[in-house]
């Protein structure tokens, strides 16, 4: 299965008590699933007494391919709060992410907050590219580029940004749990501002 934008998507959950999750794009496309943006995809979410969960493109498949604008948000006043970019899983199969565009995540308010601008998991490794900007803010975590589930590789000639509350918060442009190949030379950063 194969997603492809080359409008505009805005996808907004807002509740009171309930849980709010929003995806601008949302495919479990099997192990050759592809979602490409050309054009402007935002999630919002927002609780006030709930949990806020909010995801650029959120994808089951082999390849997302970014050459626009992604932005994922999320607030709770009371609960959990987490945004996610991209969040792409493909199991036992091979993962790709390409970014020449604009990734954007923040996750503010809650109880407990995150913000992820790429969360890829794949067991048989992941590749991901960026030539584009991924900016990425979370009052307690903000992590720029999580690589989990097997081997990956990670080529930067873009902008990696990563930004968290000095006080109590933690940045990362940069997290893997498995063995990596980083290859940089554009700029990374995790900071507290």
């Amino acid at each position: 299965s194969t997603v492809t934008n080359r409008g505009t998507i805005l996808a907004e959950a807002r509740g009171t008590d309930e849980l709010s999750t929003a995806r601008g794009v949302y495919l479990w496309g099997g192990p050759g699933g592809q979602a490409t943006n050309f054009g402007a995809i935002q999630a919002i979410a927002a609780s006030a007494d709930n949990q806020a969960i909010a995801y650029g493109i959120c994808l089951q498949g082999g390849l997302v391919d970014n050459s626009g604008l992604l932005g994922a948000e999320a607030r709770s006043e009371t609960d959990l709060s987490l945004a996610f970019g991209v969040w792409a899983a493909n199991g036992g199969s091979p993962l790709e992410v390409r970014n020449s565009g604009r990734i954007a995540a923040l996750a503010d308010s809650g109880s407990v907050n995150a913000a992820y601008g790429i969360w890829a998991d794949s067991r048989a490794g992941t590749i991901l590219h960026n030539s584009g900007v991924i900016d990425v803010f979370g009052h307690e975590m903000a992590v720029g580029t999580l690589l989990t589930g097997g081997p990956t590789r990670l080529d930067n000639s873009g902008l990696i940004r990563a930004q968290a509350n000095p006080v109590d918060g933690n940045a990362i442009g940069i997290l893997t749990s498995e063995p990596a190949v980083i290859l940089n030379s554009g700029t990374v950063s995790g900071l507290s501002y």
